[in-house]
Formats: C-alpha cells, sequence, structure tokens
C-alpha cells in the first residue's frame, strides 16, 4: 500500500500500489501486499481473500506513464481490470502481470476505443465547386458546365484513359488503453468518462487517479496511502 522503488535498465522507478475496498459508501485501505503477486490470477486472488462485502480494488501506478485498475466483487467472478496505456508497462516491473489485459476485448466499448476515422478536411466556405474534366488536367470547368464525355477529344489515338484513383482513407489508431473501462460504472465513473479523463491526462497518470479518487470518494484516502 505504499510507494515502491524498483530497479530497471532505465534506472530507478517509482510505483505507486494501494488496494481499497468498498463498504457501504465509503472506501477503507485493505493489507494486501500486490508485489506477492507474480500474475494477474494471483493478484485477482488475493484482492478475493481481502474482500468481505463489497468490491475490492487495486491501484497501480507509474509516475508520468501508466495506471492500472484492477477490481473483485465476488470469489466466483472474474478479475476486471483496465490499464491506461498497455504498451507503457511492458518491459517494466508489472508488464507480465498487466500483460493479460490486453487479451480483454469487449465489443460493447470497441467504439470508444477506435473513433471512427476522418479525413480531417473541412469544406471551405463561399467557395464555388470546381469540377475536373481529367485527374491530369490542370484546367478546370465552372460549376454547372456539362462535362466533356466525349472520349475521342481526350485520348489521343492509341492511348488508354487513366484509371480513376481513390483519395487513401484516413486511418485512426487504437487508443493505447486496454481492459475494461467500465468497472467503476456503479461507483461514479461510467466507461466514456474513464476514457475521457485518460485521454485528457496523456502523461499524468496521478492526475487521472486523483480525479477517479474525488469521483468514486476515495481520493482522500489514496492521499493518505501515498
Amino acid at each position: 500500500m505504499t510507494r515502491a522503488t524498483h530497479a530497471c535498465h532505465h534506472g530507478a522507478v517509482a510505483y505507486f500500489s494501494a488496494v481499497i475496498a468498498r463498504s457501504g459508501a465509503d472506501w477503507r485501505a485493505v493489507d494486501v501486499d500486490v508485489e506477492d503477486a507474480e500474475t494477474l490470477d494471483e493478484l485477482a486472488e488475493l484482492l478475493k481473500a481481502a474482500r468481505r462485502d463489497g468490491p475490492v480494488l487495486a491501484v497501480l501506478e507509474r509516475e508520468d506513464d501508466w495506471f492500472a485498475l484492477v477490481r473483485v466483487d465476488g470469489d466466483d467472478d472474474d478479475a476486471r481490470s483496465f490499464v491506461s496505456d498497455l504498451a507503457a508497462t511492458e518491459g517494466g516491473h508489472y508488464g507480465p502481470l498487466l500483460a493479460p489485459v490486453g487479451d480483454l476485448d469487449l465489443v460493447e466499448y470497441a467504439h470508444l476505443r477506435t473513433p471512427p476515422a476522418t479525413d480531417g478536411v473541412e469544406p471551405e466556405a463561399d467557395v464555388a465547386p470546381y469540377a475536373l474534366d481529367d485527374p491530369l488536367e490542370t484546367d478546370v470547368v465552372p460549376a454547372g458546365t456539362a462535362p466533356n464525355t466525349d472520349a475521342e477529344s481526350d485520348v489521343d489515338d492509341g492511348d488508354e484513359p487513366l484509371p480513376d484513383v481513390e483519395e487513401p482513407a484516413s486511418v485512426v489508431a487504437p487508443a493505447p488503453w486496454a481492459g475494461d473501462p467500465g468497472l467503476l460504472d456503479d461507483v461514479g465513473v461510467a466507461a466514456h468518462e474513464l476514457v475521457e479523463l485518460v485521454d485528457a491526462g496523456e502523461g499524468d497518470p496521478a492526475s487521472v487517479i486523483a480525479a477517479l479518487g474525488e469521483r468514486c470518494g476515495f481520493d482522500d484516502l489514496l492521499d493518505a496511502l501515498r
């Protein structure tokens, strides 16, 4: 439940970990050492063992890099997990433990992970439209003028018309987060709100955890555990 420092090939890296449990409307600290877990399943079992009557939540954070949440609700339920930037955990102390979160594919949240692609080009106002008679022609034809459909006037004998060239569609890369963004739905933060906070707090995971704490009611508790 305390800040820990682990050695890695980049030098000393500070991690913060805390385990808290909800009882009624309040949260309390739980004495669980996440360092005893080497896998996500082992961490889930530790959280289940500490559970009484409400959900248990593990909060993991690496300064200026990423945060992760792991929640259990019942002895027979699977753990629900969320990582703000899964790729950033690779090679770190918690990388192997959190790697399975990337295998979780929840269809109901696919629209949050990969937003619709757009070309990013807005039409200009007050500009008369033009039509090109040929993709390679430099002369433009004012709108309202019938295009030249006489192939013989545009193509010399023995030449073939150039094929149509399609504009490449814009590609939007999937968001870096992984897991279940709805794991705090019932305690104050909807899935889309969690994703929005992650997007707004990129590079500052502590600020996102603080915002989550304010909305869910465990901000003072985490501050005390730090």
